[in-house]
């Protein structure tokens, strides 16, 4: 049972024995260590438990909430980067059956011999050939690290936004409970 549960019942019996508008004025009946002792017992009724143990504080909730938002965020981006990684060679083998086809089309247009075309450009001229597929390569790098750059920060950001909207959610919740908590001391000296 939550101490705000508990609190609850305490101030519902205090409001039960108050009276509104009346000629004479009734104070309200003290809450004793009995009252609290039944309340207690009533809330804890339901409750099976195996061993006791030590509360926890807001900081280890939040440090678990955390460390869960960081774990799936960290699912979340292998997973992205599967799919980009699928999305890339699904482009690349798309490509090259575009460029084979162009260039079946181009070979039937203009059959050469064995030595002429391609292969006769590409034994004329290695050193251009490799840095063709060196700008190539490099310009497909880049472009690759640009989106795994901004992947990467966009994740992060709607992880930090996710875990101060937890954080802040876990705060107000224990400032309300410990305002309760605080109301029914003083209500108990009062």
């Amino acid at each position: 049972m939550r101490l705000d549960t508990i609190l609850q019942n305490i101030q519902s019996a205090q409001s039960a024995s108050e009276k509104v508008a009346s000629e004479r004025t009734i104070a309200p009946a003290p809450v004793t260590r009995d009252a609290l002792a039944a309340s207690l017992n009533a809330a804890m009724a339901g409750e099976k438990v195996a061993s006791v143990q030590a509360t926890r504080a807001p900081v280890d909730d939040l440090m678990k909430i955390a460390s869960e938002v960081a774990a799936t965020e960290q699912e979340m981006a292998v997973k992205e980067a599967q799919l980009l990684g699928r999305a890339f060679a699904d482009a690349v083998v798309s490509r090259v059956g575009e460029w084979q086809s162009a260039a079946t089309k181009v070979a039937a247009d203009y059959s050469v011999g064995a030595e002429d075309g391609l292969d006769k450009f590409a034994s004329e001229n290695p050193d251009l050939i490799k840095e063709a597929a060196a700008q190539g390569y490099a310009e497909t790098a880049a472009a690759l690290e640009k989106i795994a750059a901004e992947s990467f920060d966009q994740g992060y950001n709607d992880m930090m936004t996710e875990v101060h909207e937890k954080a802040a959610a876990e705060f107000l919740k224990a400032a309300a409970v410990t305002n309760n908590v605080l109301q029914a001391i003083a209500a108990q000296q009062g």
